[in-house]
């Protein structure tokens, strides 16, 4: 069906009015579908140009295409277009729907760089074909915090627990000393871009269902991402529910919304509304209506005719291979060379969740890392990331948290990591249980790692020692010991005749192996460290060689006695990664797992010989010598005999 389709006449009382109204009048939703529109999840820019130029003709009875968009707003009016760009790359609404409503109100005579698209966070908009500054349109997110009115107040009887990012969140620190205060709310407040920016508004959601509201539809993609404290209406309670017409029903949204277009050329049916691939089609129908309730109605029921799921569900898995892939290559590639290297020598069923948890323990990482953030907010972010991780909280709660990270990161890998959270947790998602509850205990130990190091060390001015051995030997386990933990058991459960020793062998030899790893990279970065305000070398060992940590630049000597001590104890902790790599059966496994030993040797012989200059420069494995060690396990099958010659070498 190629023309424009007028599907229903519905008696819809509307909701929304506003004082005693005449009698109910028809609620007409036209519908447009070209199969065209979309092949392949790309999507055909001519086609879906003419799609919603039949749209806005038919909907506003206009026989031209700028006359139609100017019957619905006049050339003084601050034109918002609200999107969903919640999905990433395949489920935010379609760059080619909003470049046709753009390319109308242009020739209704609005220039195109007074015109604003904005959603909550426009993280994933790049991957769905949005570029700032090329497509000549204003796109906008609503700023964390400072993005809301404090004038434009929502109140209702549902209280909600505030986070950092709402107006009125209490920082953890004030917590302390206002002992009445909670963070509850039963306040929310409108972003200022609805408020004051824009005075009419092109609804334009993608067609999808949503487990706590029924559908993120037009009523859902203009209330809920456009208020703060919005998590009390998307719990699943018919409250919840039930609020969002009232939420609508406000003058700041109902008076300014003049036309709804709902992006279905992808539909999905289930899970939403993150976006979920493996419950998604295409539809490649558009739908538009002057009223939202009408066409909501509509769009819920096309996705719950369950005769449509087993067709879709064969069409959708084909994409669920394409995202993970992406993540296992490209993401990864760029975000650690070496280790993408590292792991393609295991077998498909371990490489995935491996790679998987390294994304995320990298993507935590970074969030903590990010310096321009305040000590506080990265700490409240870690914890409500971990929630995330571990199904406690949805990813739209992350997305939204992670949002203010992204733009602040120098490093483009980083920042497209981050960008591509939601996927790792829609990936995470559909995981075997066993090995999701592995990641999510890993996950946890090392988001709570990375949480104490952040408060250890606030201060980069000042350069502050950890207490004692055990906080360093806590630390070590916390961000890697774990993880040798976490590659036995994922080895034991997928690898048959995994090991010659036993699993709780494996495991304490595992458990060494990783903190020995991290302890060679504190070696390291010794230097960078103290220029950081960082000392990972107990204060009770300094003291004793009567040293501060602000003196270990000053006299390097003195502290090699210290730092010789630790790097003795990462030499045994290799030893012990050795061993257990000799006792792997399986080839592939045994390379992958020993080549960080080997680098890691050869690294420790550096800083040995380097010795107090260390602290003043970087070591580190020539490419050449790590591609050398890489080759020689791949042609010798990474024979045991092997492995022996390049670690005595390594040390020498």
């Amino acid at each position: 069906m190629r023309s424009v389709a007028l599907i229903l006449f519905c008696a819809i009382s509307s909701a929304l009015a506003q004082g005693p109204q005449p009698a109910a009048t028809p609620s007409v939703v036209y519908a447009a579908h070209n199969p065209d529109s979309i092949k392949d999840y790309k999507t055909n820019p001519r086609v879906v140009h003419e799609m919603v130029d039949r749209l806005v003709l038919a909907a506003t009875g206009q026989s031209d295409v700028a006359k139609a968009w100017a019957s619905l707003v006049s050339p003084n009016d601050r034109i918002g277009i609200k999107i969903s760009a919640a999905g990433g790359e395949l489920f935010t609404t379609h760059h080619d729907v909003v470049n046709a409503i753009v390319d109308g109100l242009v020739a209704a005579g609005h220039p195109r760089s007074s015109i604003i698209v904005w959603d909550r966070s426009l993280g994933g908009i790049k991957d769905a074909g949005y570029r700032a500054g090329i497509d000549g349109y204003q796109l906008q997110a609503i700023t964390p915090r400072d993005g809301y009115d404090p004038k434009a107040v929502l109140t209702a009887p549902l209280m909600g627990q505030l986070v950092w990012g709402d107006l009125d969140h209490i920082d953890a620190r004030k917590l302390a000393i206002l002992s009445d205060a909670d963070n509850t709310s039963n306040v929310s407040h409108f972003s200022k871009i609805l408020s004051s920016e824009v005075s009419k508004i092109i609804n334009v959601p993608v067609m999808s269902i949503s487990e706590t509201n029924g559908i993120a539809g037009c009523i859902y993609n203009i209330t809920i991402p456009n208020i703060d404290n919005w998590r009390r209406f998307a719990q699943g309670s018919r409250f919840g529910t039930e609020s969002l017409a009232e939420i609508y029903a406000n003058p700041i949204i109902a008076k300014k919304v003049v036309f709804n277009l709902m992006d279905g050329l992808i539909a999905q049916y289930a899970g939403g509304p993150q976006s979920q691939p493996n419950y998604a089609t295409h539809h490649a129908t558009l739908y538009a209506s002057k009223d939202p309730v009408a066409l909501d109605a509509i769009a819920l029921k096309r996705l719950e005719d369950r005769s449509n799921f087993p067709r879709w569900h064969h069409r959708c898995r084909l994409q669920t291979m394409s995202t993970r892939p992406q993540l296992e290559t490209t993401i990864l590639r760029s975000v650690s060379r070496s280790f993408y290297l590292s792991i393609r020598f295991l077998p498909a069923r371990l490489r995935e969740p491996i790679a998987l948890a390294y994304l995320l323990a990298r993507a935590t990482d970074t969030v903590a890392d990010t310096a321009k953030i305040s000590r506080s907010v990265r700490i409240e972010t870690l914890k409500m990331l971990s929630d995330g991780i571990q199904g406690k909280a949805s990813r739209e709660v992350v997305v939204d948290l992670i949002a203010s990270f992204v733009p602040l990161q120098t490093n483009a890998s980083e920042q497209r990591l981050l960008e591509s959270l939601p996927d790792c947790l829609a990936w995470l998602e559909r995981m075997e249980q066993a090995d999701r509850t592995d990641i999510r205990v890993v996950l946890e130990k090392i988001t709570h790692g990375q949480m104490l190091d952040i408060q250890r060390f606030d201060n980069p001015q000042e350069i502050r020692a950890l207490s004692t051995a055990a906080d360093l030997d806590e630390y070590t386990y916390l961000v890697a010991g774990c993880v040798g933990e976490f590659w036995t058991r994922l080895c034991f459960r997928h690898v048959r005749n995994f090991a010659s020793l036993s699993e709780d062998e494996m495991l304490a030899l595992g458990k060494r192996y990783g903190m020995a790893l991290q302890l060679i990279n504190v070696l390291r970065d010794a230097g960078s460290d103290l220029r950081a305000g960082r000392c990972y070398f107990p204060e009770y060992e300094l003291s004793a060689a009567h040293l501060t940590a602000s003196q270990i630049f000053s006299e390097p000597e003195r502290f090699q006695s210290i730092y010789r001590t630790w790097l003795d104890k990462a030499k045994a902790g290799l030893e012990c990664g050795i061993r257990y790599s000799r006792a792997i059966e399986n080839r592939r496994v045994r390379a992958a797992t020993v080549l960080p030993a080997l680098i890691g040797a050869r690294t420790l012989s550096l800083l040995d010989a380097a010795g107090p200059t260390a602290l003043q420069r970087a070591v580190k494995v020539p490419r050449g010598d790590v591609r050398a060690i890489t080759l020689l396990l791949v042609v010798t099958l990474a024979s045991r005999k092997v492995i022996d010659a390049i670690f005595n070498r390594a040390k020498l």
